[in-house]
């Protein structure tokens, strides 16, 4: 400001301050002013050129750009003078080197290149590989990316190229994957490739089943049943080269071939085995016909000459029923005998079996039984055929019906045979010629004949020779038979059964004896009804009670006879009786003299017992009845208190009585059985123990004694009179003595003793207190 610091180049000054600037007048007069100089510093710009990209425009506005730059304006020019500015600095598509002016707030600005590079995508052309049948198909055979670019390729599951394939040379599912092709710039394309696996066809093959000479089908779906669609071929070698000229009708066994076309074009081949078996011989020679007899199908004879296998007999040529017993064939006809062999092939043939009827013999005979001359009568059922009889004599005869007299008696054997058709057959019967004899009846019980009373009969016949089986049959009124009974007992018995009306029976024998002579006999009787009575006594008595007078339920006409423990002119005494189940049986005898017996039990029940009691209790007090019941019998019993009153519970066997005054009781106890017992209860009421506090034994004939008033009620009663120091000094029983204060002929000195009063009463507590001794 002095002007004496002259500046050195005043046309360039590079630093911001105050200068002065002088100016001297011509006249030599100068002048002296400051001047501020304003010299402003350049922003600072930063420039970090842009990562090169791959086909993708670059944002020059990134602040990562200019990272590090001073606080400015920023524009964006594509010449270095800033002139011409870039329409979309944010989204520059091509590359080259562009310009970034900053303006600071004073103005100031720097301008800079940035170089942009955007790299071009690599080209990558895919080829997707054609399919195959359940082979892996490599996704790195060239042939796949040809016409690509150069660059790195890689494999992945996923359009984001986050899952790379673990093996890209053998990809064994059918799907869509995706290859990357990398430039050497670091630029990749992705794109899909899809991948197309075949599944091989599922063939089933199921061998057919095996025939007996008769060709097999190999068209048959049952064959390759569960198999895919598709189109089948036929072959009779392993690679499908031979194919069959009629795979529908194969008539000899062996290994062939199927294969299996999917719409896809994969196939299959699997072999398939055909067995056509031979049918078994079966040679059969007719069974020889027989008389009568069954034929034996399964007899080796018949199918002699056959194959070995498995034989079976049926009624059928369609062999579909099966002869239950082909080993014992009845009936003549055609049946069917079956050989498979162990192939499961059969045959079918017919076999004849012919099996004559025998005639049947048959003969009866009259007049055994009084005569010696027998009159034979042919039942044969034959119009046809020669007969022979043999008499059992020696003799025989031819004719159809001969008449023969044995002319002794005795049991003979007479056969029949007849010839018919071939065939013999032959009766043999026992024939007995003897004496009738002559049947006849017994009664061995008396009259009269009651119902449900047993009847014995006997045999009372006449016979010369013994009688070896009797028939007792028992008719009624209408001539129905009630008893039929066959053995050799001479006694029958028979019991008529229960009615309220006499019945008419008739009886009949008949006896057969050893040499099969007949003889009837019957006869009547008539069973009177018996009688049907009822008793009226009680199942159940009491001991105690009177005699029970034994009746019957209704009177009926006739006789009563009692018997039994305590029983006695038609009564029963329960006392005599005793406790316990007893059995008093009646007999009943009507007018006609029919009786019966019936029986009645009857229980003696013991009556409960209980003691007549007397209770002591203090006035004011209460007391429980401690009644004990006597009982021979479990039962349960009802209890009766008379009168109640005084009495919380009189149905209780111990209630609680609340003394107020003597009171006299009167107790009914009755069991189940409606026995019963009494028993008197008296209770005295006793006054309670009043014990003065005080003694004054000074000889004025006032309070010199301790009188305890109503304890001559308690004679039982101990009185204790003890000091302080707990020695006894006074002891008496009820009120034998009273106390006079002393002790040992000494008078005590004034104190308060203590007492104990132990009215030795049941239920009455001990008395405790204090009394004082005045003078």
């Amino acid at each position: 400001a002095a002007a004496t610091t002259s500046l050195a180049n005043p046309s360039s000054i590079s630093t911001s301050g105050t200068y002065y600037i002088k100016l001297t007048s011509t006249q030599g007069c100068l002048v002296i002013k400051p001047v501020t100089v304003t010299i402003n510093a350049l922003p600072k710009l930063v420039i970090t050129n842009p990562q090169p990209t791959c086909d993708q425009p670059v944002d020059l506005t990134s602040t990562a750009i200019t990272a590090g730059s001073d606080v400015g304006t920023f524009s964006y020019f594509s010449d270095a003078a800033a002139t011409t500015s870039l329409a979309n600095p944010s989204s520059v598509t091509a590359s080259g080197t562009y310009y970034i002016k900053l303006t600071n707030a004073q103005g100031c600005s720097v301008i800079k290149p940035v170089t942009v590079t955007i790299l071009d995508l690599p080209k990558l052309v895919i080829t997707n590989p054609s399919a195959t049948c359940d082979q892996p198909i490599n996704l790195t055979n060239p042939a796949i990316t040809a016409g690509s670019d150069a660059g790195t390729l890689s494999y992945f599951s996923d359009a984001a190229v986050k899952t790379p394939l673990a093996n890209p040379s053998s990809i064994t599912t059918s799907g869509t994957y995706y290859i990357q092709l990398t430039s050497a710039q670091g630029c990749s394309v992705i794109k899909p490739v899809t991948v197309t696996i075949n599944p091989l066809p599922k063939l089933v093959i199921t061998n057919p089943t095996a025939t007996c000479d008769q060709p097999v089908d190999l068209t048959n779906p049952a064959i390759t049943a569960g198999s895919d669609l598709g189109s089948l071929s036929y072959f009779s070698d392993a690679v499908a080269t031979m194919p069959l000229t009629n795979p529908s009708a194969i008539t000899a066994s062996g290994t062939y071939y199927i294969q299996l076309t999917s719409a896809q074009g994969c196939s299959v081949i699997k072999p398939v085995t055909v067995t056509i078996n031979a049918l078994p011989k079966l040679v059969i020679t007719n069974p020889p016909a027989t008389c009568d007899q069954p034929v034996d199908l399964t007899n080796a004879t018949i199918t002699a000459g056959s194959d070995a296998g498995t034989l079976s007999y049926f009624s059928d040529p369609a062999a579909t029923t099966s002869l239950a017993n082909p080993s014992a064939l009845t009936a003549s006809g055609t049946y069917y005998i079956k050989l498979t062999s162990v192939q499961g092939c059969l045959v079918i043939k017919p076999v004849c079996v012919s099996i004559n009827l025998l005639p049947e013999a048959q003969f009866d005979f009259s007049g055994a039984c009084g005569s010696s001359v027998i009159k034979f009568k042919n039942l044969t059922k034959s119009s046809t055929g020669a007969y022979k009889w043999d008499f059992g004599t020696g003799e025989t005869s031819n004719e159809v019906e001969p008449v023969y007299d044995f002319k002794q008696e005795g049991e003979y054997t007479v056969k029949l045979t007849l010839t018919a058709n071939g065939c013999s057959t032959s009766i043999v019967k026992k024939l007995i010629v003897g004496t009738k004899p002559k049947a006849g009846i017994e009664i061995n019980s008396s009259l009269p004949y009651c119902t449900m009373d047993e009847i014995v009969f006997r045999d009372g016949s006449v016979s010369a020779t013994p009688v070896s089986t009797r028939s007792w049959k028992v008719l009624d009124e209408a001539g129905a038979i009630i008893i039929n009974k066959t053995d050799n007992n001479p006694v029958f018995v028979f019991t008529p059964p229960e009615s309220s009306m006499a019945k008419r029976y008739q009886i009949k024998l008949t006896i057969y004896t050893t040499l099969g002579c007949i003889d009837s006999t019957a006869g009547y009787f008539t069973a009177m009804p018996k009688p049907k009575i009822s008793l009226s006594i009680p199942d159940t008595v009491c001991q105690n009670a009177p005699p029970v007078i034994l009746t019957p339920g209704e009177m009926i006409q006739g006789n009563y006879t009692f018997r039994g423990p305590g029983v006695k002119d038609g009564l029963f005494f329960p006392e005599v009786a005793g406790q316990g189940t007893h059995t008093i049986e009646c007999v009943f005898t009507n007018e006609v003299g029919c009786s019966q017996k019936i029986k009645h039990e009857i229980t003696v029940n013991g009556p409960p017992s209980v003691d007549n009691r007397v209770f002591e209790v203090p006035e004011g007090h209460s007391i429980r009845f401690d009644m004990e019941l006597s009982s021979t019998v479990e039962s349960e019993h009802t209890y009766r208190w008379y009168p109640e009153d005084g009495l919380d519970d009189p149905s209780s066997l111990t209630p609680i009585f609340n003394a107020q005054e003597n009171k006299a009781y009167n107790l009914v106890i009755t069991n189940e059985a409606g026995c019963s017992c009494e028993a008197n209860v008296l209770v005295n009421v006793l006054p309670d123990i009043e014990v003065p506090n005080a003694i004054s034994p000074n000889g004025d004939g006032k309070n010199d004694y301790w009188e305890i008033k109503n304890i001559e009620k308690y004679p039982a009663a101990m009185i204790y009179v003890y000091n302080r120091y707990g020695d006894k000094i006074f002891s008496s029983q009820g009120s034998a003595q009273t106390w006079d204060g002393t002790a040992n002929g000494k008078k005590l000195p004034n104190a308060t003793y203590y007492y104990v009063i132990q009215p030795n009463k049941k239920g009455i507590k001990p008395k405790v207190g204090d009394i004082t001794i005045i003078y």
